[in-house]
């Protein structure tokens, strides 16, 4: 382990794409670059186009073909770019949107060592979302695809650049058998000298000239930049409240301690660590939070790998060992289907984890690796410093994996909103009972009292078949108390016009049937949320019962069933329905279903 941790984690066959032979020609570069810094395209296109049609070698062979015929112009527009003053605000970059400015002025302070990676980063996510902007005119605002490789394969973008650009994007950044520069650098594999800097200046060229096609094109008349996101504080505060984050909490010598201490963490990979301090020192933040977001992804690949004794280079041909891998309960060897150690039965340092699933992962939440590497954010909205400190604190505990972290419960995992909701469906039927029931029925909600939920929610080792049964439970709750403020909305409202004499004879009469018919309405609502309670305890502490077939089946049928019947509640509930009265019928429809298919043997 501490060998694959020493040495590159870019495999050899992919490291042939990062080399620098310095066997350029100027005379020969220009002939593919015009005096207005715009590529020829057509010109490039011809020296590796035969290799694009050639059926007898592999998809492998083909593009390292191409690359070797495009390297030696590479390396010579990055000298030519090195030793010209280039004014970048007459380059046609305007296409990219609004953080255009974060790249003039990454390029205007080109020095650090890590700058090329740095760069990278923020030009292929700028350049995918600006692609995906232009996709969404040309084919009638459809969303884009997800994944970039996918995306320069539509027919939509082909329509406007063409095979000449389009090829030299997919060689460059769009596929696996290539460079692949974007999911090299944004999966976080190379150290700071392994990525050429020759990259840098090819694609800020390569923007140019694409801007530029679209002018003549009059694409650009059109552009549309989809929304982006602006706010991150909200979702992430769920998180950091949870963490001893106060004003006090960083201390730049204690952290640089950490990194130097890090055991499994090579030297060359901890200069992006120095620098990423640096950046908190100098206030640059959102410099640190692209930086370190893949730098994060590293550092769980690498305590994956030690682990589970697996190889975690970037390799041709095999899926790679991304964030997402570290939360899969089997690891993907091709020789064997095994347990992914990190989650076995006891995990160990599990609320960092469950943190990282939080910020990462988590569908419902913020996804930072995924918004930041797909240009999906407006990067004034990770310009803050509370946002850098949540992501330092995580870091340094991942560099100090094998020690204690603070307790962290998941906020945004599918089962921590269920039990949200639950709880939050159970208060809004309790006011409702509170405030509008005689007292006579303030033990109708003795049932639901009974039913606690353990304060720690189990996310990891779960069954495949539980998000379907947690799903139904899910939106049962949200129904449930949407029912519940449906009712107090409908009746508070009719109470204001009692009281200002504004309320009709027939209008009247309605609000007294409402309020008659109130208790056993709340009673099925109880009956309701009581058995979404057991479901929910059952399947968090009891896997056994996805073994019951017969049981999971009638499960499902009673939860879809009862979806059905919530529904309904809401429907009729609402102020403006004229069919209040149907609720009254669900109750006893409630009753039947529960008869039918809840399996009251296993709850």
């Amino acid at each position: 382990m501490e060998k694959s941790v020493k040495c590159s984690l870019i495999s050899e066959n992919i490291s042939k794409f990062f080399v620098n032979h310095q066997k350029f020609n100027h005379e020969e570069t220009r002939k593919y670059i015009y005096s207005n810094w715009c590529l020829n395209f057509e010109g490039l296109y011809g020296l590796y186009e035969a290799d694009l049609t050639l059926f007898d070698i592999g998809d492998y062979e083909r593009y390292l073909s191409c690359f070797r015929k495009l390297l030696p112009l590479f390396e010579g527009i990055h000298d030519m770019y090195q030793n010209t003053v280039v004014d970048l605000n007459s380059f046609h970059l305007e296409w990219l949107g609004c953080n255009r400015k974060y790249l003039l002025d990454s390029f205007s302070n080109y020095t650090a060592r890590s700058s090329t990676l740095e760069l990278i980063l923020l030009i292929s996510s700028m350049l995918e979302n600006a692609l995906g902007n232009l996709y969404f005119i040309v084919s009638g605002k459809r969303t884009p695809p997800h994944l970039l490789r996918d995306l320069l394969r539509t027919e939509e973008l082909d329509s406007i650049f063409g095979m000449e650009i389009i090829s030299l994007l997919i060689i460059i950044l769009g596929t696996p058998h290539s460079i692949n520069l974007r999911n090299i650098v944004w999966h976080g594999f190379p150290k700071p000298r392994e990525i050429p800097d020759y990259y840098a200046s090819v694609l800020i060229v390569l923007l140019h000239s694409m801007g530029y096609e679209l002018i003549k094109k009059k694409h650009i008349d059109n552009m549309i930049e989809r929304p982006k996101v602006k706010d991150f504080k909200t979702s992430c505060m769920q998180v950091s409240k949870q963490l001893p984050l106060s004003t006090e909490w960083y201390d730049e010598s204690r952290c640089a301690e950490q990194v130097k201490d890090a055991d499994y963490l090579n030297d060359d990979y901890k200069e992006y660590w120095y620098r990423i301090l640096q950046y908190y020192k100098s206030k640059e933040f959102w410099k640190l939070i692209m930086l370190i977001i893949p730098q994060i992804e590293l550092i769980l690949r690498l305590i994956y790998a030690r682990a589970n004794d697996f190889d975690v280079s970037a390799k041709l041909n095999e899926y790679y060992i991304i964030m997402d891998s570290i939360f899969e309960s089997q690891v993907n060897d091709a020789e064997s289907r095994r347990q992914n150690s990190i989650l076995c039965s006891a995990v160990k340092n599990e609320d960092i984890l469950k943190c990282v699933y939080d910020l990462f992962i988590a569908p419902k939440g913020p996804r930072l690796r995924d918004k930041i590497s797909h240009g999906e954010v407006d990067i004034a909205a990770i310009n803050n410093v509370e946002l850098c400190d949540l992501l330092l604190f995580l870091s340094m505990g991942l560099l100090r994996y094998n020690f204690p972290f603070p307790k962290y419960e998941s906020v945004f995992h599918l089962n921590s909103l269920t039990k949200s909701a639950l709880c939050t469906a159970k208060q809004t039927l309790g006011k409702l009972v509170e405030k509008h029931l005689p007292e006579k029925y303030a033990n109708m909600l003795q049932a639901l009292s009974g039913n606690k939920m353990h304060n720690s929610i189990h996310i990891f080792n779960r069954s495949t078949k539980e998000p379907e049964f947690i799903l139904l439970v899910f939106k049962n709750s949200n129904l449930v108390e949407t029912t519940c403020v449906n009712y107090e909305h409908s009746i508070e409202t009719r109470l204001e016009l009692l009281a200002n004499r504004e309320l009709h004879s027939k209008r009247r009469r309605t609000l007294e049937r409402m309020i008659a018919t109130l208790p056993g309405i709340c009673k099925a609502l109880s009956e309701i949320l009581s058995c979404l309670l057991c479901i929910f305890t059952k399947l968090q502490n009891d896997d056994l019962i996805y073994d019951q077939k017969e049981a999971c089946s009638s499960l499902l049928r009673f939860l879809k069933h009862t979806l059905k019947l919530n529904e309904n509640f809401v429907k009729y509930s609402d102020l403006s329905s004229n069919e209040w009265i149907k609720a009254v019928e669900l109750c006893k429809k409630f009753t039947d279903v529960k008869s039918l298919h809840y399996p009251e043997q296993y709850f």
